[in-house]
């Protein structure tokens, strides 16, 4: 072997280490870079999971007191309604004691 043959035998041989080399780097590299963004995506999940059960208790709290309050909203217009049908009834007498007739029944 002639000694130019051995020296581009050994920069071939080097360059091959270099490259193989470099290669085992990135791929750990990104193997780590795997695992961090595995783990960013895991954190990332727990918030979101912490976010909508807050957000789902939030409603919930809410639907409670619209519920309540529909609830107190519904008795409010019974007492009205009876305290309507009550003056109807008042005004229906008032009107025949001064005119000496009954009303008319509505259609």
């Amino acid at each position: 072997m002639t000694p130019e043959l051995i020296a581009i035998l050994s920069i071939g041989a080097a360059l091959a280490g270099l490259i193989l080399t470099l290669f085992i780097r990135t791929e750990r590299r990104f193997e780590q870079m795997e695992t961090r963004i595995d783990s960013r995506f895991e954190q990332m999940e727990a918030r979101i999971d912490r976010r909508f059960e807050q957000t789902d208790t939030s409603i919930r709290e809410s639907e409670q007191r619209l519920d309540a309050k529909i609830v107190a909203l519904d008795s409010r217009v019974s007492v009205i309604e009876r305290g309507q049908a009550r003056l109807e009834g008042l005004l229906d007498g008032i009107r025949e004691a001064l005119f000496g007739r009954v009303p008319a029944e509505p259609s």
